[in-house]
């Protein structure tokens, strides 16, 4: 594997990494937001009941806005140099990691490059990114447990005094 392939496949998994920490992060936190919705919904049918069909309507609305909004956040990608700036950040490089990059971009012949490709590679192998990046459970994913919780906690309430007790 060349010092430019390292790099790059270097930067590929430090933009997973961040995209993976950002994304549960962002998920946790409009699921959060996104279960309030049928949580207020069935609190306002125990009050006072909604038909069935509203419900439904109102429920897969919901359902299709949420999948919707979760495909869309899956589906987008940061940049290499973004995460060429990141790992240069977090792991104190000054610049050493996007100067590279940018030259594997911007090919020039001259020893000087190709020392700072070797120089920011043999650095890229050493990186500990478990270390650097850790995954991490949003606080958020709490709360939307325990909303989903309470969601079927409220559904189940109610089935259960519908069905047994007429």
């Amino acid at each position: 594997m060349s010092e430019k392939e390292i790099i790059i496949a270097s930067l590929e998994r430090v933009e997973r990494r961040i995209r993976t920490n950002s994304l549960l992060t962002e998920l946790a936190l409009s699921a959060t937001l996104f279960l309030a919705f049928p949580i207020i919904l069935k609190v306002f049918d125990l009050v006072s009941p909604l038909r069935g069909r509203t419900v439904t309507i109102a429920g897969g609305l919901w359902l299709a806005l949420f999948a919707g909004y979760v495909i869309w956040r899956v589906l987008q990608k940061g940049t290499l140099a973004h995460a060429a700036a990141s790992i240069d950040r977090q792991a104190d490089l000054h610049d050493e990691i996007k100067t590279a990059f940018w030259f594997i971009n911007n090919p020039r012949p001259s020893a000087w490059v190709d020392a700072q490709i070797r120089r920011a590679a043999g650095d890229a192998q050493r990186l500990d990114l478990q270390q650097i990046y850790p995954r991490r459970i949003p606080r958020a994913s709490y709360i939307a447990a325990a909303m989903l919780l309470a969601f079927v906690a409220l559904f189940a309430w109610l089935f259960s005094r519908f069905f047994l007790y007429g």
